[in-house]
């Protein structure tokens, strides 16, 4: 008889995969399987038993991605217009023009999101120095540094005027749009006729800025009508229009013969000349008597025509302020005579110590030859406690000094206000802009406009980078500008000004911290991850972990023991960076 058939049901198997790294999930398989055998027992003559296998395999699909994002200043490399993408698919990016890559930039499809494949990103292009112009300066404007997108703005220097229609430059994809613009003197033309002659050694006809044309007749009967001398100005004109020497003959010029009275009548003198003859068209250089000025110094030199002189007039400087006040109080400020001027500062105390003074410490004369205030008295004023001191804006502005750090003008007896120098202006001995409030009485320093002294180029710093245009020779007041590389600190004042000959102490560039892998493993310690402030490098073999980051000074980076390590205080896992010094903990 034959065997009863056997009979086998479904068996259904199902083979599935896992992924550790983004690599091992990119080769694996695609899909899931389900694998379903169906055996079959089929009778036969001389075969106990036949036996038929059916195998049948489904997929099954992972989730789709929509489509990739679109990255800062990116673009995407091939066509990406479609709605959905399979799990494994992988997206590049390029920068978009005016940027370059600092490494690969990719995402990739895992079940229906976009994954980074790396740590890249586009970077602004540098287009370098833009150049400088003869004769002129630029600003750079909207950057940091030359980088794209940055725009410099040219202009010319004083006397000199812009020929080029492109006053700006711009960092483009490409490089520096157009070429560096021109700057040209201002030239004054030659506008004098042929009845005179040009005295000043010329050795072409363009006159720039400031040069000085003196002036004769060419007949020697003649005289000249206007001034002997002209000056070129900034705007490229003449101060004032040239002589000429038409239709004035003489048939004898005169010498002049300088007279005492009227040097008097006029309040000059002589300068650096004892005689008073002087023959025709000479000239005669005059100087102010002590305490008086003229508007115009060019005026104090005249000359001979033809016998006659017309004498400059210097006016006396300032009206005088009397002596006004009683002799109950005592004048503290040195005089060296009762003549007191314009800007003459009386400081005033009691005679006697037991009273105090009524009215104000200190009083100015005017320009009109009047005080500022009526004098203090000390007459019937007995003191109890010593006075407070109020500082007066008028008198710092007096003084070209402001209070330093400090907005509170009012300040006890023997307290100490600290001033600094307004702009442009300095002290010979800076401890004096301290100075103690004594019983009301302020003694404020005093300083002077400083020289405009030019400076030679400013000092470089180690790690740092100066991005104002490099000249020979800065002008008393210039700025320049530094930046320190990326993840560099800088410290101290971003800009420093040219004063007088000398540059302001720099900034200083401090270097960041960088960890290393072989510190961390001696002492048993690995990378806190999700760090913010600080800049990594992924471990490409375990992706969890940075393999390497970056600090700037002063930033912290925190760390954590390996796995069969501790460490007896936890706060002791964050490290601060020093001037590219980083202290490790220690894990046991």
């Amino acid at each position: 008889m034959p065997r009863p058939a056997l009979i086998i049901g479904m068996v259904s198997l199902s083979l599935c995969c896992f992924t550790t790294t983004t690599a091992e999930k990119v080769n694996s398989m695609e899909t899931t399987t389900q694998l379903h055998v169906n055996v079959t027992p089929v009778s036969g003559q001389n075969m106990e038993t036949t036996t038929q296998l059916h195998v049948n395999a489904t997929p099954v699909s992972r989730s789709k991605c929509s489509k990739p994002p679109r990255k800062e200043n990116t673009i995407f490399l091939g066509n990406w217009d479609k709605e959905t993408y399979p799990h494994g698919d992988t997206v590049t990016y390029s920068c978009r023009p005016g940027y370059i890559m600092s490494r690969k930039i990719k995402l990739i499809c895992l079940e229906g999101k976009w994954e980074k494949l790396g740590n890249g990103y586009c970077i602004k292009r540098s287009c370098g120095h833009p150049g400088d112009i003869p004769y002129g300066t630029f600003e750079l404007r909207y950057e940091e540094g030359f980088v794209f997108g940055a725009v410099v703005e040219y202009s010319c220097d004083q006397g000199f005027q812009m020929v080029s229609r492109q006053t700006t430059r711009t960092c483009a994809a490409n490089g520096w749009t157009n070429e560096p613009p021109h700057c040209e003197a201002r030239l004054c033309p030659p506008v004098w006729d042929d009845s005179v002659q040009v005295l000043t050694s010329v050795t072409d006809d363009e006159f720039t800025m400031g040069h000085a044309i003196s002036f004769k007749c060419r007949d020697p009967r003649r005289t000249l009508k206007g001034p002997p001398m002209i000056f070129c100005t900034e705007h490229g004109t003449w101060d004032s229009d040239p002589p000429t020497c038409k239709n004035y003959v003489i048939s004898k010029r005169a010498s002049c013969t300088v007279q005492e009275n009227d040097m008097r009548k006029n309040n000059i003198q002589l300068k650096d000349n004892n005689k008073l003859r002087f023959e025709d068209n000479e000239n005669i250089q005059f100087e102010c008597v002590s305490r008086h000025n003229i508007s115009d110094p060019t005026k104090l030199m005249i000359h001979c025509n033809n016998g006659i002189l017309k004498y400059p007039t210097c006016n006396k400087t300032a009206r005088l302020c009397p002596p006004v006040w009683d002799d109950s109080v005592q004048v503290l400020t040195s005089v060296t005579d009762e003549e007191f001027t314009m800007g003459h500062a009386i400081s005033f105390k009691c005679r006697d110590p037991r009273r105090t003074l009524k009215g104000p410490p200190m009083i100015f004369c005017t320009e009109h030859g009047t005080w500022n205030s009526d004098p203090p008295t000390c007459k019937n004023y007995v003191i109890s406690k010593r006075a407070s001191c109020t500082v007066q804006k008028k008198d710092m502005r007096k003084n070209n000094i402001q209070l330093k750090d400090n907005n509170k003008l009012r300040f006890e007896d023997n307290e100490n206000i600290q001033f600094e120098c307004v702009s442009r202006h300095n002290i010979s001995d800076p401890t004096k802009l301290m100075i103690q409030c004594n019983n009301g009485i302020l003694k404020y320093p005093t300083c002077n406009k400083t020289v405009n002294t030019p400076c030679g180029r400013p000092p470089q710093i180690k790690h740092g980078e100066i991005v104002s245009p490099m000249r020979e020779s800065y002008r008393s007041g210039s700025k320049v500008k530094y930046v320190c590389p990326y993840l560099y600190k800088l410290q101290g004042p971003k800009e420093i000004r040219c004063q007088s000959g000398t540059w302001e102490d720099p900034p200083v560039c401090f270097e960041p911290c960088t960890t290393s892998e072989e510190d961390m493993r001696i002492n048993h310690l690995m990378l806190m991850s999700g760090q913010s402030k600080i800049y990594c490098v992924r471990n490409q073999e375990k992706r969890k972990h940075a393999q390497k980051c970056y600090v700037s000074h002063n930033g912290k980076i925190k760390f954590k023991c390996l796995p069969g390590y501790k460490i007896s205080d936890p706060r002791e896992l964050i490290s601060q960076c020093d001037r590219g010094v980083l202290p490790y903990p220690r894990c046991f």
